[in-house]
């Protein structure tokens, strides 16, 4: 009976000591993430012009990743700046997708993409 006892106890204690708190676990004091939209200067750009993207998202400590590709998947684009709006301009005449990732300090993220085409 004591063996089993003592083994018990040491499982729980095994146990216990196994878990471990999160680092992504949200606090009560933090904002709640939401990505509200991506907006876009004009969807129809002469090439080596410059489109403004902003992008409107609210939560804590928020990263913004930028991409460009065009309807073939490759990418192309360049962007000038950093953060929740940007610049972004093209060499040549296409269809592209520009997309945008907000990601929060708690790994919530969340994408949105607009569709631009470029002319000479």
């Amino acid at each position: 009976m004591i063996k089993k006892a003592l083994y018990c106890l040491f499982l729980v204690i095994f146990v216990l000591a196994s878990c471990k708190k999160s680092d992504n676990i949200q606090d009560d004091n933090s904002k709640p993430f939401t990505f509200t939209s991506l907006s876009v200067s004009d969807t129809v750009v002469t090439v080596s012009s410059f489109l403004t993207l902003t992008a409107v998202a609210d939560g804590d400590e928020l990263n913004y990743t930028w991409d460009s590709k065009d309807i073939k998947g490759t990418v192309y684009g360049s962007f000038v700046g950093g953060g929740s709006s940007i610049q972004w301009n093209v060499c040549h005449p296409d269809i592209f997708n520009i997309t945008c990732t907000v990601k929060d300090k708690y790994n919530h993220s969340e994408s949105k993409t607009v569709k631009v085409r470029s002319h000479l």
